[in-house]
């Protein structure tokens, strides 16, 4: 009997109609998308660890390393150097980054004795407000004589331009092996190789 209940149950009703056809699979995000349960994360494998964390967007880690370029002085940057002799940079000491350029102007016309409004020229400049480039020394003079520039709530003090201002200083160190042939036995050491590398590499 309980072969027969069970072929009864399993037995197959051709007028029953077909199953569904399965869903079909999830489209395949392409390379870089971002799902939306994870907006501004970014995958990242440590080689070190079989973990993936996720990272948010611009993290330092995912940033490539920094490089350093030199770049060589040509005319074009003597020339500039030459004309912001004459410059005068301006911060406002409450951090306030508002200032209206125009205001700076006027307040330098009214502050600054005999100077005119085509002596000099205001541009904006970062992490300073302004930059104040003047055509002729006498204007320059008298615009950094007053310290202070007046303009509305605040006072941006003055300094004279530098190219030093925002220098940071680092040691550019280098791992080099050297071979040296045809030294005596009795001369070798420290004191010859000093003498030896002083006019190539240690000047």
């Amino acid at each position: 009997m309980a072969g027969q209940s069970w072929h009864t149950s399993c037995a197959r009703d051709d007028t029953a109609p077909p199953p569904p056809p399965p869903p079909p699979p999830p489209p395949r995000r392409a390379r870089g998308a971002r799902s939306a349960g994870n907006v501004g994360m970014v995958h990242r494998r440590w080689p070190w660890r079989s973990t993936t964390f996720l990272l948010p967007t611009r993290h330092p880690t995912t940033r490539r390393p920094a490089a350093p370029c030199f770049i060589q002085r040509s005319q074009a940057i003597n020339e500039e150097e030459v004309r912001l002799c004459l410059a005068i940079v301006a911060q406002a000491g409450n951090a306030a980054s508002d200032i209206e350029l125009d205001d700076a102007h006027r307040g330098i016309l009214a502050a600054a004795a005999g100077v005119q409004a085509s002596d000099f020229t205001i541009h904006p400049l970062y992490p300073e407000n302004f930059i104040i480039i003047c055509r002729l020394q006498a204007a320059r003079d008298a615009v950094f004589t007053i310290g202070q520039v007046p303009v509305g709530n605040t006072s941006p003090v003055l300094r004279p331009w530098t190219r030093l201002a925002h220098a940071e200083q680092s040691a550019l160190l280098y791992k080099i092996t050297l071979e040296l042939e045809g030294i005596p036995p009795h001369v070798w050491n420290m004191d010859t190789v000093s003498k030896l590398l002083a006019p190539k590499l240690l000047d």
